[in-house]
């Protein structure tokens, strides 16, 4: 099953093909009440169609609390922490047991095959976001431990003492680019170059108490008219 608005595009070079209505959409649900315009702390098992919804919908989403859960998480609204929840509905009944009201629909969900239409590497057009957060929950980790009092060896080159130190921080990047800017002439060994610029620039922000999200939606938002371009296809 898949979030066919989100996913189909990232799919058709495989040849995606959407079936049929999966008789359920992603909502946004609270308790009675919930004011709307003010920043959202959601927790959702489906953060990047969360994401991309509020976008849509002109919601404001309050990226730093967004929390990633997996199987119901109905009862998080309970404990304090959230908000709402970003869910699939169905028949809505478990929403109603909980007492939960539907505010909007950021999606709907569609059932879908995928199949291999040309010799496309998948790789080139989808990631796993569930690395994504893995790596940066990881970082998180290292800068809550710093703040409560980890012990930092400064001579050794890792998360910890990254965190720690904004020159070390600035020397590592130095030295990425200048790595990367090599791996640029030589043709090769790009990907990993890459990679861990990226690494650092997780670092960087998380060090600054910026969500790694911010930088990468400030990206994305730099494209004013985003357009899947498709192999095969000409840019109009």
């Amino acid at each position: 099953m898949f979030l066919e608005g989100s996913y189909a595009g990232l799919f058709k070079p495989l040849g995606f093909r959407a079936l049929m209505s999966a008789g359920c959409d992603l909502v946004l649900a609270a308790k009675p009440g919930l004011d709307v315009r003010k920043p959202l702390r959601v927790a959702t098992s489906f953060p990047l169609q969360t994401i991309a919804g509020f976008d849509r919908l002109g919601l404001e989403l309050d990226i730093d609390r967004l929390d990633e859960w997996g199987g119901k998480i109905e009862g998080k609204i309970a404990t304090g922490k959230y908000d709402a929840i970003v869910d699939l509905r169905s028949s809505g009944e478990t929403l109603a047991d909980n007492g939960l009201v539907v505010y909007e629909c950021l999606d709907s969900v569609q059932t879908g095959i995928v199949f291999r239409q040309e010799a496309y590497d998948p790789i080139d057009y989808t990631y796993s976001p569930w690395r994504l957060f893995a790596e940066i929950q990881t970082i998180r980790n290292r800068k809550n431990q710093l703040d409560e009092g980890a012990d930092v060896d400064l001579g050794v080159k890792n998360t910890l003492s990254l965190l720690a130190d904004r020159n070390k921080r600035d020397k590592a990047l130095g030295e990425e680019a200048v790595e990367l800017a090599v791996a640029d002439a030589l043709k090769e060994g790009i990907e990993d170059e890459s990679a861990d610029i990226d690494w650092l620039l997780k670092v960087v922000s998380i060090a600054n108490g910026i969500s790694p999200l911010r930088y990468t939606n400030s990206a994305l938002a730099r494209n004013k008219k985003p357009r899947l371009q498709l192999p095969g296809n000409k840019i109009q």
